[in-house]
């Protein structure tokens, strides 16, 4: 991670070298050129962040895809900054820009090593099994003897949400975010591919261009339901809107990736192939943290019906020397229209007295 830190400080220190206002270029191409670099800045920042997080915590495979796929979309940026260079102002130049990115992607190449180890390890973990929980054995529904031994304290219900293997919702948010990266790599990457300048016959042209637009309805799927789990992440629904979210992309952008390497570059293809892996990673996660969810859910369900057992059978025995009583009804229970009847009576006494005390004033005349 410190030599990921000093290849990106490299390419940060030479951005200080330009000067694109001097070149001589139209306006379309500086405005190209403007945007990948502003692009540059941005990814260089966002790949300090996940580096600087991922040396914190080095097993955490979340945050090493993160910190993958912000060094690989410095180094798209860097190289065809490096082409800007070469055609505009100096090849010289361009050639410190193309050897920091190449030293970028060797070390990609390196972290690639070593996130594959942890996957492999991750896989041969198994969860480790629940504790049974202490319940009281043998114990009788309904004594009927004296001989009866005190049932053990019942365990206080285990409504802990975390289970062995889980993910935290913190976690989950760094998820998300990494499902950001890939599609925001996604559309950057689209705007480097060109099929207008393809020599193919139009309707390869055209279905091509079909399945680029229903990527871009896919990915912005995504991005709704991600946004929203983001914010919610205790949601299974709308985690699992996430989930079915996910293979619908990874579909789409392997035909894409495959006209791009027959048609445009294969080097652009290996790059738009490579947020397809992001995404399978975080689906995969993903889905352990759905089945966690459930099994949590299942677990609390459980758990209070085992308490709900025990505080029965913990009863039964306090009760055991109690005689059976007659059933009394319960003195305070009246019908419910007696309010109306209350008012009713209090009514017609009013009107009788009133009645009485206008009957006497009449006779006192």
């Amino acid at each position: 991670m410190h030599k990921v830190f000093n290849a990106a400080y490299r390419v940060t220190d030479l951005l200080t070298l330009l000067q694109p206002e001097k070149w001589n270029m139209d306006e379309a191409a500086r405005k190209s050129f403007d945007q990948t670099l502003d692009s540059l800045r941005s990814q260089l920042k966002q790949l300090e962040e996940w580096r600087r997080q991922f040396e914190a915590q080095p097993q955490n495979l979340i945050l090493g895809n993160a910190t993958d796929a912000a060094i690989g979309s410095v180094y798209l940026d860097a190289d065809t900054l490096a082409r800007a260079v070469s055609q505009y102002e100096n090849p010289a130049n361009a050639a410190q820009f193309k050897q920091a990115a190449d030293q970028l992607l060797g070390l990609q190449r390196t972290l690639k090593a070593y996130l594959d180890s942890l996957r492999a390890g991750a896989t041969k973990e198994q969860p480790a099994p629940a504790a049974p929980q202490n319940q009281p054995a043998n114990q009788p529904a309904a004594p009927q003897t004296e001989q009866v031994t005190a049932p053990q304290a019942a365990p206080p219900p285990s409504t802990s949400t975390a289970l062995a293997g889980s993910i935290t919702p913190e976690q989950v948010k760094t998820l998300m975010q990494q499902v950001y990266v890939a599609t925001f790599r996604l559309g950057d990457l689209m705007t480097l591919v060109h099929p207008e300048r393809w020599k193919v016959p139009e309707p390869v042209r055209d279905s091509f261009k079909q399945d680029l637009a229903t990527l871009r309805k896919h990915l912005e799927a995504l991005e709704a339901s991600r946004s929203q789990f983001a914010d919610q992440p205790d949601s299974p629904y709308l985690g699992y809107e996430v989930y079915v979210a996910i293979p619908p992309v990874v579909s789409s952008l392997g035909r894409i990736a495959q006209n791009v390497a027959q048609f445009e570059n294969p080097g652009l293809a290996s790059q738009v192939g490579q947020p397809g892996k992001w995404l399978r990673d975080a689906g995969q996660t993903l889905q352990s943290y759905l089945d966690t969810m459930l099994s949590r859910d299942q677990q609390v369900v459980r758990s209070y019906q085992n308490d709900l057992v025990a505080c029965q059978n913990t009863l039964n025995y306090a009760m055991r020397n109690q005689a059976a009583q007659p059933m009394q009804p319960i003195k305070f229970a009246r019908p419910l229209q007696s309010i109306r009847i209350t008012r009713r009576k209090a009514a017609e006494a009013a009107r009788v007295a009133a009645q009485g005390k206008a009957g006497e004033a009449n006779s006192k005349r």
